[in-house]
């Protein structure tokens, strides 16, 4: 059994999800969650995170010129709730859904209290 199987059965994998949009996970207003959510971005191979605040709501603010959306995996974890999201890169064809393994494995790391991941 290898560590991703390992993952699918700790947690639930939503690629597409029709019932729950990006903005729906770790978009919030600060008073609606006890525990803070955090913005997260794979830049250049590296975890990068930053934790929501009216400095830092959105990954541009938080990262700057460093994000590309066309490059970069960004997303959300909700402490509270233990949702996970993953905003996958645009390339010509749109976006695409795959999730390398060294981020899923960083992801899991980082956030092992996960539930769901969402795969936008």
């Amino acid at each position: 059994m290898n560590w991703y199987t390992n993952i699918k059965i700790a947690q639930e994998v939503i690629e597409s999800p029709q019932d729950v949009t990006y903005l729906d996970i770790g978009h919030s207003k600060a008073d609606e969650f006890k525990l803070p959510n955090i913005i997260w971005a794979f830049l250049k191979g590296n975890l990068e995170l930053v934790e929501e605040s009216s400095d830092a709501p959105g990954h541009h603010e938080a990262f700057g010129d460093r994000l590309d959306n066309y490059r970069d995996y960004t997303g959300r974890y909700e402490s509270d709730t233990g949702r996970l999201s993953i905003n996958t890169p645009y390339n010509i064809m749109g976006q695409t859904n795959q999730v390398p393994n060294i981020l899923m494995r960083r992801l899991y790391q980082q956030f092992p209290d996960t539930k769901k991941v969402y795969v936008f």
